[in-house]
């Protein structure tokens, strides 16, 4: 499925470039009635990952159309009517909406795209793609999404599928196939501290945007010889400079090594260490590296919710906390595992989660 997106990418913005057409929106694919399902939604998310970053074509982000959409009263069914497309571009300055259709065999999956322009109604480029009709694809074809939804979730997801961009999000990043999004922010107050905000639990939804491989995820973090344990390698910095550490994590678990500067090559170490027991065991590498801790496993299409709790680091031993926090910037590493199904062959990679300058509601601050 990849190597035919790629190619229907590459076919689609040859046409695109040579006609001018520099900046594309891509609506939900449908089936051949116009009837909107996963699938279509899933591979459109897709085609527009391979887009972002194409020479000459600019691409606007599904859930800004969205809220374009919404904020002008048009709907994607609307958009077929050339006048609607019309004053999409209008307002928007988009040159050419990407539409699709999906139809099944017996044994393939096919999708057609055409590039249709806003001011003129044309189609100016089109392509094709064909992949194998396997459960999951087959299962995502026949979950209908009712016009004006964003709900639908594919089974073993907690709420938004995770083919969709949830619009009220506060912010969402994608790493590969892992969609990462950043649901709610609320401050701690502790009593003792008086009205000083002394933590922050970050709440979000760890989707698997592939689906056909399963994806496995830990934090990265550090043997410390205080006795404290793994300390993960995630922090929280506000905008006055203190630093917020990771002290609890629910739903995503922790590993770790000992040894200097050993987070950073701790892909290395478990590719080739061993797994111990305990944190006790870690201290003797003279012969292995060994690392400690587990993973938390996402089946293809499903999400996970995961909860994180920063402390306030005090700059001086009085310091209970700060008066209030306006926003911060959340900077996380994290192992990610993606492997085939029932196989054990899992290929590990270290990301980096980057949510830069996320502004704190009112309503979070009460």
């Amino acid at each position: 499925m990849d190597q035919e997106l790629t190619a229907l990418k590459d076919k689609l913005t040859k046409s695109l470039v040579a006609k001018g057409r520099k900046k594309v929106a891509a609506l939900d694919f449908t089936d051949l009635q116009g009837r909107r399902n996963e699938l279509g939604r899933y591979l459109a998310e897709q085609l527009t990952v391979e887009l972002v970053g194409t020479d000459g074509i600019a691409v606007v982000d599904r859930a800004n159309l969205k809220s374009i959409l919404d904020e002008h009263k048009l709907t994607e069914e609307g958009l077929v009517n050339p006048e609607n497309a019309k004053k999409l571009g209008q307002f928007s300055g988009v040159d050419a909406i990407l539409i699709g259709n999906l139809s099944a065999t017996d044994s393939d999956i096919i999708l057609l795209v055409k590039a249709i322009s806003t001011d003129t109604a044309e189609v100016v480029a089109a392509g094709r793609a064909k992949f194998p009709k396997t459960a999951e694809f087959q299962q995502l074809l026949t979950s209908s999404i009712t016009p004006g939804s964003d709900s639908g979730a594919p089974p073993g997801s907690n709420n938004t599928a995770a083919g969709s961009v949830d619009p009220k999000a506060i912010a969402t990043k994608e790493i590969g196939r892992l969609r990462v999004t950043l649901k709610n922010v609320v401050p701690l107050k502790e009593s003792g501290a008086g009205s000083a905000v002394v933590g922050v639990v970050c709440s979000f939804d760890f989707a698997n945007l592939d689906l056909r491989k399963i994806l496995t995820l830990a934090h990265n973090g550090q043997y410390r010889n205080d006795g404290n344990g793994i300390e993960s390698c995630s922090t929280l910095s506000d905008a006055s400079g203190h630093e917020w550490r990771l002290r609890g994590s629910n739903g995503l678990p922790g590993v770790g090594c000992d040894g200097e500067n050993s987070h950073s090559n701790i892909v290395q170490i478990i590719r080739s260490g061993e797994r111990v027991d305990s944190i006790g065991q870690l201290h003797n590498t003279f012969h292995k590296a060994k690392w400690y801790g587990s993973f938390v496993t996402i089946e293809p299409g499903a999400s996970k919710r995961v909860s994180m709790t920063f402390r306030y680091t005090a700059l001086k031993n009085q310091d209970k906390g700060v008066s209030t926090i306006d926003s911060f910037q959340l900077d996380s590493e994290l192992i990610v595992g993606i492997a085939d199904p029932g196989s054990k062959d899992i290929v590990y990679s270290l990301e980096t989660l980057l949510f830069d300058k996320v502004v704190m509601s009112e309503t979070d601050d009460k």
